[in-house]
């Protein structure tokens, strides 16, 4: 960022604190991001898709199961 007095680099430690706190921030709070990801964010992508699925079947429409691929 070009400022009067100069270039300021954000992740520069010489120049900015943001590492230091970007680094406190998520060891501090990674826990909480882990919990809010698994009980909100994927517990809505689960549901959303349930009902996606639900109404294909109630729909009459098959809905294409991809097959296993051996390795």
């Amino acid at each position: 960022m070009k400022t009067k007095w100069g270039t300021i680099e954000v992740e520069n430690t010489t120049h900015c604190e943001f590492t230091y706190l970007l680094d406190l921030l998520i060891r501090t709070h990674m826990q909480n991001i882990k919990d809010i990801t698994s009980t909100i964010h994927f517990e809505a992508y689960r549901v959303k898709r349930l009902h996606e699925g639900s109404s294909a079947v109630a729909n009459g429409v098959k809905e294409k199961v991809p097959e296993a691929q051996e390795m």
